[in-house]
């Protein structure tokens, strides 16, 4: 049988609390904010380039 090891849980404060929360708020925020503006960019190159190729085929 495993002896369970026993440990400390640190008490935080509700002000402590609420501080984690509103940080992990803020980097679930700008991570959002960063994979939005990567899609923008991947997209608005795809329509570029679909674009160029609907050009180039009307050219020919």
């Amino acid at each position: 049988m495993q002896s369970l090891e026993t440990f400390s849980v640190p008490t935080l404060s509700a002000d402590e609390i609420a501080r984690h929360v509103q940080k992990a708020r803020a980097l679930r925020s700008q991570a959002l904010n960063h994979w939005i503006q990567a899609k923008t960019e991947s997209l608005t190159k795809a329509l570029h380039d679909l674009v160029d190729s609907i050009g180039q085929g009307h050219k020919a």
